[in-house]
């Protein structure tokens, strides 16, 4: 199985992306998410090149 995470800043179509995708690709081989989706962002990674700055 391969997955597309579709990364971007807000209004840029994410959404759109995943839904176009996953309407054409065989859902056995392949999944789609919207970043947004996962809880995670990138102010979650910022400062991780400093380990005191780090999120767990």
């Amino acid at each position: 199985m391969k997955l597309f995470i579709i990364t971007g800043t807000c209004g840029t179509g994410k959404s759109t992306m995943k839904d176009n995708l996953a309407a054409r690709l065989d859902k056995g081989h392949y999944a789609c998410v919207d970043s947004d989706e996962t809880g995670r962002n990138w102010r979650d990674y910022v400062g991780t090149e400093q380990k005191a700055k780090q999120k767990e």
